[in-house]
């Protein structure tokens, strides 16, 4: 079920943010070693090659982008397509440190070239019954 909802995220990132995931793609596939580079070994290994693995970042990476753009606040949970009670449970997901994605791969996915990312990261609180 959760597979579902991220490729969702992920498509609507990438419509919001008027970005080809061809080549975001392409983009984590040329930066594929770098990017290993940053996983303990054990939370790669299930993938066989970079193919998968790229894929599962992209889909990853843009939703979690959606999820910071849009998860942080209540009012969204309808175009988050979730009920309220289900983004606290997002967000506790989200915050699990086995779940997290490098800032490397989010600056990828992303039109940063002013630190935004970063800024956009400090700032996100999860929804206020968390």
């Amino acid at each position: 079920m959760g597979e579902k909802y991220k490729l969702m995220w992920a498509a609507r990132y990438l419509e919001s943010t008027n970005q080809d995931a061809k080549a975001l793609f392409q983009k984590i596939i040329s930066n594929i070693t770098q990017l290993v580079e940053l996983f303990a070994e054990d939370a790669i290994r299930h993938f066989p090659d970079h193919y998968e693995l790229s894929w599962m970042l992209l889909v990853d990476g843009c939703s979690l982008l959606q999820i910071l753009d849009k998860g942080g606040d209540l009012v969204y949970s309808q175009e988050m397509n979730v009920k309220v009670d289900q983004l606290v449970l997002l967000w506790q997901d989200v915050l699990l440190l086995e779940n997290q994605l490098p800032y490397f791969l989010l600056r990828l996915l992303t039109h940063d070239e002013n630190g935004d990312l970063l800024k956009r990261i400090m700032t996100v609180k999860p929804p206020a019954s968390f």
